[in-house]
């Protein structure tokens, strides 16, 4: 994610804090990743979507979120992803039936750093989906494959012009 949406400004430092303690190898490249590629001092930066070419999964554990752009961008890249259920994925787009990891939507309670935490069972058990996904090839393109049609029958474009035609006609008359 951008660590400039935190707005408290601590959510970076605890998440370094987390991994140092845990001893995750873990490599931060916000700092390289922008809207577009360009250089800037001579120092290239890459397109978000120049990131999804070398991802294997999408990792997605927002407490809120507006809509989930994310969402669309991991079944556009047809990328296998985990989520939080947050409020507005449960209350609008969980019905359509994407396959994914679930991280469920309950919160556990907070760590000594701040983070949000879950039930030791849940982290088990998407730990497990998640490994099948990135080493079964075949369950993986089932799965990728299911979700950019649910994307493309209720996301995309021409799904948004069959809400939109019928609304346009009304106004027209």
């Amino acid at each position: 994610g951008y660590t400039f949406d935190d707005l408290t400004g601590l959510y970076l430092n605890q998440l370094k804090e987390k991994i140092n303690q845990s001893e995750i190898d873990a490599l931060f490249v916000g700092d390289h990743i922008d809207g577009q590629r360009h250089f800037i001092m001579g120092k290239k930066h890459y397109s978000l979507w120049d990131s999804y070419v070398y991802a294997d999964f999408v990792t997605y554990p927002s407490l809120w979120e507006g809509w989930g752009n994310q969402l669309l961008e991991a079944i556009r890249a047809r990328l296998p992803f985990m989520l939080f259920e947050y409020p507005v994925y449960r209350a609008d787009i969980k019905s359509t039936g994407l396959r994914t990891v679930s991280l469920g939507s309950k919160l556990y309670g907070r760590d000594n750093q701040g983070l949000a935490q879950i039930e030791h069972d849940i982290i088990d058990r998407t730990a497990d989906e998640a490994v099948e996904l990135l080493t079964n090839s075949e369950l993986r393109q089932k799965t990728v494959d299911h979700n950019y049609k649910i994307g493309q029958k209720h996301f995309s474009l021409n799904a948004l012009r069959g809400h939109l035609e019928p609304l346009l006609d009304v106004l027209k008359t």
